[in-house]
């Protein structure tokens, strides 16, 4: 069974990664927070809110 992670900590993991694309940090520089499942998770969030922010950059969408 996966650990349960809140979704508030999944939000705030998107969030800072769409901070850190304005913020003109590389997608390399995705924090490691936790080990295991739980680090995983969060990393993905990390990610896909980089990924979103980049994509309406790119595109000239406001934040």
């Amino acid at each position: 069974m996966p650990p349960e992670v809140s979704k508030e900590l999944l939000l705030r993991a998107r969030q800072t990664g769409r901070y850190m694309r304005e913020a003109h940090k590389p997608r390399s520089s995705v924090p490691l927070y936790a080990m295991g499942m739980e680090g995983h998770l969060q990393r993905k969030e990390w990610e896909a809110g980089w990924d979103q922010r980049n994509y309406e950059m790119k595109r000239g969408i406001a934040a």
